[in-house]
C-alpha cells in the first residue's frame, strides 16, 4: 500500500455500477440476488433444521454418532449449498437441481 501511495499517481474513482456484467457476447450476469428464490428459501429452511438437529444431538449426547443417528449428511449438504453460485443464484439449472436434491 505504501508503494501505491508513493507512486504519486491519481487513481480513477469508479462511481457507477458494475452490473450487468458480461463475460462473453450475449452472456449477461444479472439478477444475482433475485434469482432462484425457491432454492434460497429451501437452503434457509434446511439450515434452521440443521441448527435444531445440532442442539438436539448435544442434549441427547448423540453428536458423536455412537448413540444414534447424526446430522452429518445434512451438515455436508449445507456446506455444498453455501457455494458462491448457490448463494448468488448464478448456477446452471442442473447444478441448482443437484443442490436441492442434496438437501432433500
Amino acid at each position: 500500500l505504501d508503494a501505491l501511495h508513493s507512486a504519486d499517481q491519481t487513481w480513477e474513482l469508479k462511481t457507477d455500477d458494475f452490473f450487468p456484467y458480461a463475460d462473453c457476447p450475449h452472456c449477461y450476469w444479472t439478477g444475482y440476488f433475485t434469482s432462484r428464490p425457491a432454492l434460497k428459501r429451501y437452503v434457509r429452511l434446511n439450515n434452521n433444521l440443521l441448527q435444531v438437529c445440532k442442539q438436539l444431538e448435544l442434549i441427547n449426547g448423540s453428536g458423536t454418532g455412537k448413540n444414534g443417528p447424526t446430522s452429518d449428511i445434512l451438515r455436508r449438504a449445507m456446506g455444498v449449498a453455501q457455494h458462491h453460485d448457490a448463494v448468488s443464484g448464478t448456477s446452471k439449472q442442473h447444478v441448482a437441481d443437484d443442490y436441492a436434491k442434496r438437501l432433500a
